[in-house]
């Protein structure tokens, strides 16, 4: 993305993506996440369309192990049966 490897700047970049993500958004934090990123990097004076290349970079390298983890254990994990329905009461 030819943006600089800066330690201060990544520590900045999370830091305010740990504040701004912690209000409601929409599933996987899609647009705050972009727009927080972008805007701190906007903020120190990188380009916008490489800071936004990253931004979207970053959030798939961030959100997609979860969920491709979550979908195996799903998909690995034993099915419990479910109960049986309750059928209609019978005379005595």
């Amino acid at each position: 993305f030819d943006l600089p490897a800066d330690w201060a700047l990544a520590a900045v970049l999370y830091g305010a993506l740990l504040v701004g993500l912690s209000v409601p958004a929409a599933p996987g934090g899609l647009g705050p996440f972009e727009l927080i990123t972008v805007a701190v990097l906007d903020g120190v004076g990188l380009p916008l369309a490489p800071s936004a290349a990253f931004a979207l970079g970053f959030h798939a390298v961030t959100f997609a192990p979860p969920l491709v983890a979550g979908a195996l254990a799903l998909a690995l994990a034993p099915r419990a049966s479910a109960p049986a329905a309750p059928g209609p009461p019978t005379e005595r």
